[in-house]
């Protein structure tokens, strides 16, 4: 895991949900459900890929206005892919790598 990669993602998704909270329920509700899991990858104490089960918040973004929030749905999932790993995987490589071809 790339702790820095995934410090980097905590810090800005909690600075962007502690705007919105003020202004969408939701994103308050969301900032609480991952707060644990923030704290924990800002003192680093996340050492190994979570399972995608164990991440709060996905629904968020499909059943409240919070998907109309992309900047804060692109966050999200930067901190997701953070906290599963899922740089290394060989599909989000080539997927990558396609996306970087003239």
């Amino acid at each position: 895991m790339n702790q820095d990669a995934l410090e980097y993602a905590a810090i800005h998704l909690r600075n962007l949900l502690e705007r919105y909270q003020l202004q969408e329920p939701a994103a308050a509700l969301l900032l609480r459900e991952l707060n644990g899991l923030i704290d924990r990858a800002l003192r680093q104490e996340i050492t190994a890929p979570m399972e995608p089960r164990d991440i709060p918040g996905h629904r968020y973004f499909t059943e409240t206005p919070l998907g109309s929030y992309r900047d804060l749905e692109e966050l999200y999932a930067s901190f997701y892919v953070e906290l599963i790993d899922g740089r290394s995987s060989r599909a989000f490589q080539m997927l990558q790598a396609k996306m970087n071809r003239p």
